[in-house]
């Protein structure tokens, strides 16, 4: 590819590492999906470091695994990486204004930490992103998602679960998903009723409430995603699947009587513009004409 030399230097002025650069380069000048050992091949880096370089791309977000047996990376689109190194500077620059402002005035009324949205774009991104948490964990997750998606971030799960970490996972759809040890919720509210808003699917990871990543396929497809470590963010997330927890644990308790007051898959509960009492009353003339 021509011009690589020129682009290789310049993420190493960006703060990549030579190998890193050398290894980013590779990738994009490559077949869709290279082997460690292809890489090395094409790029001649030191195959002890080539392992490290690879890693490391995938930390920053830059390169994705797109298979296991053999493992296989692909880049990121060169603008999307850029952009992602812009945002990054640019909330580093933000950051540094806020503790000289801290430092400057003693301290008085200035947030002690960083307000960073980093986005993700296809279904591979999202899922690696969502393992990265994961993997990082120690302490406790909350995670929340269709079976079928968790399904392909079982291993990843299955290892926090084996290494200490408390898990609370809530699953929606109609596929099995379950980690022993774990506390697993199902969302029975919808697993018999598919409405047209539930065409989306997503997949929410909370980590120690100190990171989070937030994916939403829209129509089930076009996967994007947002990791923060916003504070107030990662709360809303939390509350988010925590609530949802609580209406499942309160339906499986009282199904007869929900169903009965809102219907199969408790449908009547989106009517927003309905206040409560309408729905009271109704059930009363219902059960008085009985």
């Amino acid at each position: 590819m021509a011009g690589d030399d020129g682009l290789t230097d310049a993420l190493v002025a960006l703060g990549f590492s030579q190998y890193e650069s050398r290894a980013y380069v590779g990738l994009l000048g490559g077949e869709y999906g290279l082997t460690a050992y292809a890489l090395w091949k094409r790029t001649g880096v030191p195959q002890p470091k080539i392992y490290e370089a690879l890693r490391k791309l995938v930390e920053r977000g830059v390169a994705i695994q797109v298979g296991t047996r053999p493992q296989r990376f692909a880049p990121r689109q060169v603008d999307e990486v850029l952009e992602q190194l812009q945002q990054d500077f640019d909330s580093r620059v933000e950051e540094a204004k806020r503790t000289a402002a801290k430092a400057l005035s003693g301290g008085e009324g200035a947030d002690a930490y960083a307000e960073v949205l980093r986005g993700s774009r296809g279904k591979d991104a999202v899922l690696t992103d969502a393992a990265h948490l994961i993997n990082d964990a120690g302490e406790r997750l909350y995670i929340s998602g269709w079976a079928e998606d968790l399904a392909e971030l079982k291993d990843t799960i299955v290892s926090a679960q084996e290494r200490g970490v408390q898990l609370v996972i809530l699953v929606f759809g109609r596929g099995k998903f379950d980690v022993r040890g774990a506390a697993v919720y199902r969302h029975t509210t919808t697993s018999h009723v598919l409405y047209r808003s539930h065409r989306n699917r997503h997949i929410g990871v909370v980590a120690d409430g100190r990171r989070a990543v937030w994916g939403v396929a829209f129509d089930g497809e076009e996967w994007t995603s947002l990791r923060f470590e916003d504070r107030r963010l990662l709360g809303l997330l939390r509350q988010f699947i925590r609530h949802d927890i609580y209406v499942q644990k309160i339906y499986n308790h009282l199904q007869p009587e929900m169903e009965e007051a809102f219907g199969i898959g408790l449908e009547k509960l989106v009517e927003l513009d309905k206040p409560l009492s309408e729905f009271v009353q109704g059930e009363r003339t219902a059960r008085s004409a009985g």
